[in-house]
């Protein structure tokens, strides 16, 4: 039997046993489903499937349970050995979650984040999607996820890429950190290149993370899943920066360094808002300080105050930065603002030798990074305008070292320093060495 043959079998075969739109959850059908058609180039012409297993790390993030880092976190959790299918706290991330009877016969586990991980449960999307009239439109009537819409797409990736609870950090877990642009595009793409410019990826991003970010602390000191406290005893002794601040500590920071990249693009297109939610984190701030007890119930009632601001700002921002996608001068006086210095501690402390950075510098390189990340999408759309490339074209030439500004490279420059101190977990930043670079990307910005 020929391949295509072979695949039309197939799909007759899944349409006998798919007959009708499934009842209460739908089934995931597994990625080898999507792979018939989307992962056979010599007829469909399509390789998203083919991408995805190849060179996308989410196809792995099953097989990373098994690693050695994966092994040392789980000990720490009193997890299983050796049973990474039952890490309910791992797996609901490392893969789509599924309940055992909501798994089609192709389902597997070792799939990692297959393709119904985003696009959502295909059980009664699947068979209309093969109609040749069909339209993304109606796919999503039938319950597929619309990733084409950012604000869907963003929202779909801070469900594992933000909100780690106090268990699993203390536990060893690499932080998370999140920009939409970047994460759409550091992986091989199976998408379109110009679903939407840099500058809307990111604004549309950095406004629902930080939304997301601020509701994330109401669960700082309790499990979603179970409501029990995570304050964890054995790990009060771990030499891991992590343990020696408040618990809310580990995601005000992601809190504050989404706030660091977004409150430009608030004074400049939500002006009448922008300094009362500066004053809100102001106050939140303090509240993340205090050393009264009570301090803690009345952050949480202003985070959510803050969140539902947000919220209700974000038709606004996503109008606004749609139709001022390509305005140069927008772009540019947010690059400005962005290269401003990082606050610098009073004292100089010589953080290269410390064995436990202080939370303080770890807050600060999370502003750092998300710093650069504005800075270098913000960048590309300009250097795209410029060059009247498309996003896409833009990209791979940058890959294949084909092209370069000073501004670029001020900004590469800046992610080197960034970079280079992210092995030492974070206990190298020197923010007065920040930003000395951030300076110069200011002056390359300039020109």
């Amino acid at each position: 039997m020929n391949r295509i043959a072979s695949s039309l079998f197939f799909l007759f075969a899944l349409t006998v046993a798919y007959p009708s739109v499934g009842q209460g959850q739908p089934k995931h059908l597994g990625a080898k489903t999507c792979a018939h058609c989307h992962g056979t180039a010599d007829w469909t012409r399509m390789t998203h499937y083919t991408i995805w297993s190849a060179t996308d790390l989410h196809s792995r993030a099953f097989q990373v349970l098994s690693n050695d880092l994966s092994k040392e976190i789980a000990g720490w959790m009193a997890l299983p050995e050796g049973q990474p299918e039952s890490w309910d706290k791992c797996t609901r991330c490392h893969t789509p979650g599924v309940a055992a009877k909501n798994r089609g016969p192709h389902y597997a586990l070792s799939d990692g984040v297959d393709c119904e991980a985003c696009h959502g449960p295909a059980e009664n999307w699947f068979l209309p999607h093969l109609e040749f009239d069909a339209t993304h439109e109606r796919n999503v009537q039938y319950g597929m996820i619309d990733l084409k819409d950012l604000e869907t797409r963003a929202r779909m990736c801070l469900k594992c890429h933000s909100g780690l609870d106090h268990e699993i950090v203390a536990s060893g877990h690499p932080d998370l950190s999140f920009e939409l642009f970047h994460f759409s595009f550091w992986q091989p793409p199976h998408w379109d290149y110009q679903e939407a410019p840099p500058f809307v990826f990111w604004a549309v991003g950095q406004t629902i993370a930080l939304e997301e970010a601020l509701g994330n602390l109401n669960q700082a000191l309790t499990d979603p899943t179970t409501g029990k406290s995570l304050h964890v005893e054995v790990f009060d002794n771990k030499n891991c920066y992590q343990c020696h601040h408040k618990l809310s500590y580990d995601r005000w920071r992601f809190v504050e360094a989404h706030y660091s990249a977004v409150q430009p693009l608030f004074k400049n297109l939500v002006s009448d808002r922008s300094e009362a939610i500066d004053r809100e984190m102001d106050e939140m701030n303090s509240l993340i300080d205090s050393p009264d007890p009570s301090s803690q119930f009345e952050l949480l009632k202003k985070a959510h105050e803050t969140q539902q601001e947000i919220s209700a700002l974000l038709p606004r921002i996503k109008e606004s930065v749609t139709s001022r996608a390509g305005d140069e001068a927008l772009i540019q006086t947010l690059m400005s603002d962005l290269t401003l210095p990082v606050p610098e501690p009073a004292n100089e402390i010589d953080y290269p030798e410390m064995d436990i950075p202080h939370a303080w510098v770890v807050r600060e390189y999370e502003k750092a990074e998300q710093k650069y990340l504005a800075l270098k999408t913000l960048g590309i759309a300009l250097e795209a305008k410029d060059r009247q490339m498309t996003t896409g074209e833009l990209l791979k030439a940058m890959e294949g070292g084909e092209l370069g500004s000073e501004s670029l490279q001020s900004i590469d420059d800046l992610w080197q320093f960034v970079d280079s101190i992210y092995p030492a977990g974070r206990r190298k930043f020197k923010p007065s060495e920040f930003n000395e670079v951030l300076a110069r990307v200011r002056e390359a910005v300039k020109e």
